[in-house]
Formats: C-alpha cells, sequence, structure tokens
C-alpha cells in the first residue's frame, strides 16, 4: 500500500454526543487497499463531543486529524468547510460524513474508489442510506424513491435538491468547478450535486451503505423545524440561487430551473399550512410528482386538517411500536 493518501474524509461535529462514537466507528471500520486521513471538526461542543473525538484520534493518530474551536464558528458565519477543512485535505478525493450520521458497509469507500477509478469522468458518486427519524423512531430507506443505479442527470439534480441523496453518502473528486454562489444562498450538498452534474457526471449506486439520522437536536434540520421563518427565507434565498444557475449556465436548463422554483413555493406555502393552495391548477406539475400517499394526504389536510393531523400521529406511534428507534 501506498503512503500517499487517496482519500480525504471530512466530518463535521457540534453537540453529537448521541451518535459521535457511531460515525468514527463507521470511518475508522473502513477496509482499503489505500490510505485515508479523517479531518474531524469539532464546533466548540457544549457536551461531550470534543473529548470522545479526542479519545479517537488518540486511538487512531494515523487517520483521524480533529481540529478543535473555542468559539462556535457556525453562529459567526464562517464557512467551516472551505476555512478549516480544504486546506487539510490531501486526498484526491473527498467523502463526507457529519457526526449525526454513520456508515455501515466496511467497504463503502473501496466500492465508491474503485468506481471513481473506472470512470474518470464521474465527478460525483452517491448512494442510499437508511434514514431514522429521531423524534417518532421510525426508519425508512433514503431516498424513498424507487430509482435504478445509474447517471444523475443535471434536470434531475436541479429538481431534487441537496436534500435528495445522503450527504454521508457523498464522495467526489477534489477539487472540481463549481457554480457562483455570489451571495451565499445555498452551501453544501445542493450546490456540491448541481455543480457536478453541470461541470461532470453524477453515479447513484443502488446500495444502502450508511444510517442517516433526522432531528438530532443539534442538526440543521431540527433548527429549522423549530423556527418555520427561518425554513422559509432558506426556500426563498434558494430561489435566488436557481436564478444564479440560469444566467451562469446561458439558459440551458431553464425548464428545469422554473420547475425547481415552482416547487420551491410549493413548500413555503406548505410551510405557511396553506394546503388549499397546494391543489390549485398552478402546483399541478408538482403535485403529480409526489408519492401517492403524499398526495392523498396533502388532499385530506387541505380539506380536513384536524383528521389528517390525528392520523399521521396514529400512523407515527403504530411505526414507533415496532422498535424502529433503535441506532
Amino acid at each position: 500500500m501506498s503512503n500517499k493518501i487517496e482519500v480525504s474524509v471530512y466530518c463535521l461535529a457540534y453537540n453529537h454526543e448521541p451518535i459521535i462514537r457511531k460515525c468514527l466507528d463507521g470511518i475508522v471500520m473502513q477496509k482499503t487497499n489505500f490510505r485515508y486521513e479523517v479531518i474531524v471538526h469539532d464546533d466548540a461542543s457544549t457536551d461531550n463531543t470534543a473529548s470522545i473525538i479526542k479519545e479517537y484520534a488518540e486511538r487512531f493518530p494515523d487517520i483521524i486529524k480533529p481540529i478543535y474551536q473555542t468559539e462556535n464558528q457556525y453562529s459567526r458565519g464562517v464557512k467551516i468547510v472551505t476555512t478549516y477543512i480544504f486546506p487539510k485535505c490531501q486526498g484526491k478525493y473527498l467523502a463526507v460524513c457529519e457526526g449525526d450520521d454513520f456508515w455501515t458497509d466496511e467497504n463503502k469507500l473501496q466500492k465508491q474508489y474503485d468506481m471513481m477509478e473506472r470512470n474518470k469522468d464521474i465527478v460525483l458518486c452517491v448512494h442510499r442510506a437508511k434514514q431514522i427519524n429521531l423524534k417518532t423512531g421510525v426508519e425508512s430507506l433514503y431516498p424513498q424513491a424507487q430509482r435504478a443505479e445509474g447517471y444523475v442527470s443535471v434536470e434531475e439534480a436541479i429538481f431534487l435538491g441537496g436534500g435528495y441523496f445522503p450527504t454521508c453518502s457523498f464522495f467526489y473528486r477534489y477539487p472540481f468547478k463549481m457554480l457562483p454562489n455570489a451571495h451565499g444562498y445555498v452551501t453544501g450538498d445542493y450546490l456540491t450535486i448541481v455543480s457536478a452534474a453541470v461541470y461532470g457526471k453524477v453515479y447513484f449506486m443502488d446500495e444502502c451503505m450508511a444510517t442517516k439520522t433526522f432531528l438530532l437536536p443539534s442538526s440543521w434540520a431540527y433548527r429549522h423545524q423549530k423556527d418555520v421563518s427561518a425554513y422559509i427565507r432558506h426556500l426563498q434565498e434558494l430561489k435566488l440561487w436557481m436564478d444564479e444557475i440560469d444566467r451562469s449556465t446561458d439558459g440551458c436548463y431553464v425548464a428545469s430551473i422554473e420547475l425547481r422554483k415552482l416547487k420551491l413555493d410549493f413548500e413555503i406555502d406548505r410551510a405557511n399550512d396553506k394546503y388549499r393552495n397546494l391543489l390549485s391548477e398552478k402546483y399541478k406539475p408538482i403535485l403529480r410528482k409526489l408519492p401517492i400517499e403524499t398526495q392523498i394526504a396533502t388532499r385530506v389536510r387541505a380539506y380536513f386538517p384536524k383528521t389528517c393531523c390525528l392520523l399521521k400521529q396514529t400512523v407515527v406511534w403504530l411505526k414507533s411500536r415496532k422498535g424502529g428507534n433503535r441506532l
């Protein structure tokens, strides 16, 4: 095995004490025929996350390279990945596993590495993950839609957005050309996947090789569920970024961009509980793309909101009774 580091894994951690051991275990268990490193950034956690990272760094000094902050950088508006992570990465490939997710296949890195080595046109490789809702205990495959293994088109990447493919599945060439993000409207997974699709190719592997947690109290999703106005502001900013994509690609994907903007309007109305609006003629192109059960739930919510709420609570309770909350 060469001493050259081929893959740099980066892990962002903040108050991830309940999951961080599983995250780091999933990384250090990887079986590869190449060297890899792990850049773990702790953003001044107030729980025991930093001490757990230190423990693993002492046990695996050749793999885990920690960065500890004494003041939270995210709250200061610092771009953590570009400011602290990228300058430390030595690999020609980057893989991502945030501190509230964990890998479950010991050959994950090797499989994605081999795929990228065989196909030099692939810029980003993604795969399925299991998602666990930590609030309800309900488990599901992520992405939930049935999708065959193969390439992801630019149009698909634009419409589906960054949240469709789990971030803990990302494995990409470093560096590669990125789309402009002049006003910082979008970060992370969405910027990565659309840029990769525009300037190269994205490949989806139909294997479940990780677990993604949902609604850990320190997570972005949890904070935005609690602060609906912040979530709506985020959706409105994404619409502005759609215009940036349109300009930078000379209108080549205008139809997909307009459909994505319509989907964002749909999400804004849903966040505002305007369910009657969702059934309007305007949103038919979006509604018919949703799973049939979601379409039915939307109609029930629009006309019988109290009934829908009761049914949802019952379904969640029944699923949680099956023990779906076990990590």
